[in-house]
């Protein structure tokens, strides 16, 4: 005898008759077919930073009760998490493109990962004056970008 079960928690009666005897019993049986929905709220994809020191932010949103999510950065592990969690992170990056990967497996083996970009730039900007300018005429050059997911596209010498 088969039964129909869907996604979550499925309670199933169990009824058996034997000439005048009967017994009952009930069965619960949770079907997780459905990966943790994963979140990064930090960083943006491309995301230009001057630290090397970073810290990764997101959270994890599984629907199955009960359930442990497995967290991993870069194949990592972070740890165990409840399915529904925050979670930070430090990350430590290289100068130039970081490729960042994060992960979030179930016990049921269901698992879902971003990638994420970031770029690293810890090199202040070199000026090289290619002829000099007019006598008397002043060098201006902008002051540095607060926000530096933006570099600025020119400036005037």
């Amino acid at each position: 005898m088969a039964a129909a079960v869907g996604e979550g928690v499925n309670v199933i009666q169990i009824n058996a008759t034997n000439g005048g005897a009967s017994a009952s019993q009930q069965v619960t049986v949770n079907v997780n077919t459905m990966a943790p929905l994963l979140t990064v709220k930090k960083p943006l994809n491309s995301r230009f930073v001057n630290s090397s020191r970073y810290e990764l932010e997101g959270s994890i949103n599984d629907g199955t009760p009960m359930d442990q999510v497995e967290l991993r950065i870069n194949g990592q592990r972070q740890g165990k998490y409840a399915p529904q969690s925050n979670f930070r992170m430090p990350v430590v990056l290289r100068e130039g493109l970081n490729e960042i990967q994060v992960s979030a497996e179930d016990q049921a083996g269901n698992a879902s990962t971003i990638t994420e970009n970031l770029i690293l730039d810890t090199v202040d900007p070199q000026i090289i004056i290619i002829r000099p300018a007019a006598s008397g005429t002043p060098i201006r050059i902008p002051p540095p970008t607060p926000d530096l997911q933006q570099p600025p596209k020119s400036f005037v010498v």
